[in-house]
């Protein structure tokens, strides 16, 4: 009976820390908009709408290039954002509308600032591993202007030859993940004293029998 008990504290333990890995995470930052914007008649035209339009009206996008999923947010006022992914992987980041006009310097001296897009002609992607990436910053290019944030691309989005990865941002793991590791994932050191524990009872069941 006692050799069962230690096997079975033994195979309780001996699960794989790897099964309580943490997945996905949330990707947050600003997102640079002029201090006079339009929404643009067209990308490429600096003819604009005559109404201006705020921060808040932008729609931010984070898509996981594997399996499609998409998640959304609108910045605040103040340009901050904040997207929860699901799942690690890469996302690619783009902006709607892709395109603003900023007519700070009058209505006839229209600049235009482009964002990351969707067609992936202005690619962003981020690799999520299982923890937050903060302080991503979203920037706003003027046409013909565009600077890749990081080199990562991948076949068929923004570029054919496979990049190795090296995010931008560096992840940063939260006071709330920390305890939430603690709390889910237990430390090499109890897992080896409790399979040790396991060993003793199954070695005194043993010198009983002989005995």
């Amino acid at each position: 009976m006692a050799i069962m008990v230690g096997l079975i504290i033994l195979g309780i333990f001996a699960i794989p820390a790897t099964a309580y890995a943490a997945t996905g995470g949330t990707i947050s930052g600003t997102i640079e908009f002029p201090t006079s914007a339009y929404l643009l008649v067209s990308v490429n035209e600096s003819a604009t709408s005559s109404e201006s339009i705020p921060v808040s009206n932008l729609t931010i996008y984070a898509m996981n290039v594997n399996t499609s999923f998409v998640n959304i947010t609108n910045p605040n006022p103040d340009g901050t954002y904040s997207i929860t992914v699901p799942d690690n992987g890469l996302y690619q980041i783009y902006v709607s509308p892709e395109a603003v006009g900023d007519m700070s310097r009058g209505p006839n001296n229209t600049q235009i600032y482009q964002y990351p897009n969707r067609e992936g002609t202005r690619l962003y992607l981020l690799d999520v591993e299982g923890h937050d990436l903060d302080n991503v910053t979203i920037k706003a290019y003027a046409p013909e202007h565009w600077v890749p944030p990081n080199p990562i691309s991948i076949p068929g989005i923004g570029g054919t030859t496979p990049i190795p990865v090296t995010p931008t941002a560096t992840p940063e793991v939260t006071a709330t993940e920390t305890s939430t590791a603690s709390t889910t994932t237990a430390s090499p050191g109890f897992m080896a004293g409790v399979a040790l524990i396991g060993m003793v009872i199954a070695a005194a069941a043993i010198i009983q029998r002989k005995n």
